[in-house]
């Protein structure tokens, strides 16, 4: 198993969008269905979705899809081999994983080590700041 990276979701002030994020966040190597999370949180699908566009500004299934290729960016910083950030982030086959992470970022995953850090790839860089609202939490010191 690999050492699991930083947490990648943060309070959004909603408790409904919260707890699905965690949960995804819980589950990014086996997905769960936007209708799953809803049901373990007890609401509609549709109340869901409604809640992420209302607080995120879009839907479960491209937040969870986020939360997936952020955790690989990690891994792939870290020289994880692209098949297990693949595996590692619920993808079946490396090819899907790097046709979406290809939609997300512009460029393939094996591009992407020599991209880092993200200060050489200014889009990359720009991608991540933009991500910063959902994705990045303070660390507290204990």
């Amino acid at each position: 198993m690999l050492q699991p990276a930083p947490p990648l979701s943060q309070e959004c002030g909603e408790a409904t969008v919260s707890g699905a994020l965690l949960l995804m966040e819980q589950n990014l190597n086996s997905p769960l269905s936007v209708s799953t999370i809803a049901r373990r949180l007890n609401l509609s699908t549709r109340s869901l979705q409604r809640s992420f566009r209302k607080h995120l500004g879009h839907g479960p299934q491209a937040a969870y899809m986020r939360l997936r290729l952020k955790h690989a960016l990690w891994m792939l910083r870290d020289r994880v081999p692209i098949i297990d950030a693949a595996t590692e982030t619920g993808f079946a086959t490396a090819a899907a994983f790097s046709a979406a992470y290809k939609r997300e970022y512009g460029h393939t995953p094996s591009a992407a080590r020599g991209h880092w850090p993200p200060a050489a790839n200014p889009s990359l860089l720009a991608r991540l700041e933009s991500d910063r609202r959902i994705f990045e939490v303070p660390y507290e010191q204990s």
